[in-house]
């Protein structure tokens, strides 16, 4: 299993997993969007280039990719559907999105933000969950 999302109309729980950081974070992209669009429908014919500041851990740093993301789907209508990510020690997350601009019937679900509220990445024996709330 890669996520899945749990909770009310007021906001959801994302439980995302993943044998490396990498899987992890792309897992909790595909994650949110899937409470947001039909990704089946989403071709992967447009690209675009993302860098998240440290943000001082692996929490904060997966809540700034989640709300980078959902600003590009604001902003532009861009979904994402395979990441390139490459994390640094003391740099910035940097990613390469592949994904499209979304026409409006796609789109079934509103996700407002990532939130740091009981927010939670755990490690064992190599594998990776992250648990975060979305405010919709």
């Amino acid at each position: 299993m890669k996520f899945k999302i749990e909770g009310t109309t007021a906001d959801k729980r994302l439980i995302a997993f993943g044998g490396s950081r990498e899987e992890l974070f792309q897992n909790a992209a595909i994650g949110m969007y899937s409470g947001m669009v039909d990704l089946e429908e989403v071709p992967e014919s447009g690209a675009r280039e993302i860098q998240i500041e440290d943000a001082g851990d692996l929490e904060g740093l997966l809540v700034g990719w989640l709300n980078e993301l959902l600003y590009l789907f604001d902003s532009e209508g861009f979904v994402g559907k395979r990441f390139d990510l490459r994390f640094s020690e003391n740099g910035p997350l940097k990613v390469r999105a592949y994904g499209a601009v979304v026409s409006p019937d796609l789109i079934f679900g509103e996700i407002k933000a990532a939130t740091y509220h009981e927010i939670q990445i755990m490690e064992k024996d190599g594998a990776f969950e992250a648990r975060v709330i979305l405010d919709v």
